[in-house]
Parts: structure tokens; C-alpha cells; sequence
């Protein structure tokens, strides 16, 4: 007989435990892609938790804890995210809460790479050829890019 779980409860969810959680599942990216009618660069600063679809009920927990973010479920794929998109809300709530409460893994170089990319989008500095050039080496060095030293 399979063991019964308690529904995870938003008083469940600390900051340390969505940090460590953050740690283990989460990703920080910049997407910057081309918009071709425009011949402009679109830039954004995402923040992404993904499970598979079992874990919905903690997601829509998550979001709750958080207030903010897009909760996707994507049935095809079988997966749940939380998505941060909203510039405003990495700018004044995100970044705040992992500056108090601090990555622990490896993790904590993309986060810092993040919040550097923010702060050159925050300058408007994406709008300016130099600009886009940085946030484009910081984002091939973030996450699978990232080159680990011996």
C-alpha cells in the first residue's frame, strides 16, 4: 500500500526550504531573442521552477508562498512550472529574498550572473549594442554554459 502524504500546507514553506528547493530544481536565465518585424533584440530575465505534474499541488503552494509568478502546466510533457517573467517582480522581490536567503549550490554563480544581467537591463544598458554584448556572454556562461574549475 502506497504511504499517504500530507498536502504540503504554505506554512509548510520557509524561506530556507524555498532556497534549498531553489537550489536543487530552480533556474535563473536570460532570454534574449530576435524579433525579426522589428530587427530588435528582445531581452528578458527569467526565474523557473519545473516538476513533473505530480508535484501540481506544491506549485500552486509555491505560487501562493510567493505572490507573484505564472503558474504552467503543461500536459503534454507531463511537467508543472513556476515561472518568474515580470521584470518589476525579479527586480524588487526576487533578488531581494536570495540576497537575504543565499543559494548554497553551485547554483548561486547563475543566480549572481542573473542579477548582474538584471542590473544591466535595469540601466536600460540591453538597448545599446555594448550592453547586449555583455548580457549575451554572461548568458553562454550561466547554467549548462558554465564552465566548472579543477
Amino acid at each position: 500500500e502506497e504511504p499517504f502524504l500530507e498536502p504540503v500546507n504554505i506554512s509548510d514553506i520557509s524561506p530556507e526550504w524555498f532556497t534549498g528547493f531553489t537550489d536543487a530544481e530552480g533556474c535563473f536565465f536570460i532570454n534574449i531573442r530576435l524579433n525579426g518585424a522589428r530587427e530588435k533584440y528582445i531581452v528578458a530575465a527569467v526565474f523557473g521552477l519545473v516538476q513533473h505534474s505530480i508535484d501540481i499541488f506544491l506549485f500552486q503552494v509555491l505560487k501562493q508562498y510567493l505572490g507573484y509568478g505564472r503558474f504552467v502546466q503543461e500536459s503534454n510533457n507531463d511537467v508543472v512550472r513556476l515561472r518568474v517573467e515580470k521584470f518589476s517582480d525579479i527586480d524588487e522581490k526576487l533578488i531581494p529574498f536570495f540576497n537575504e536567503y543565499p543559494l548554497q549550490s553551485n547554483k548561486r554563480l547563475d543566480y549572481l550572473d542573473f542579477k548582474k544581467a538584471c542590473n544591466i537591463i535595469k540601466e536600460k544598458g540591453h538597448l545599446t549594442e555594448k550592453g547586449l554584448q555583455t548580457l549575451k556572454r554572461i548568458k553562454v556562461g550561466m547554467n549548462t554554459g558554465r564552465k566548472i574549475e579543477s
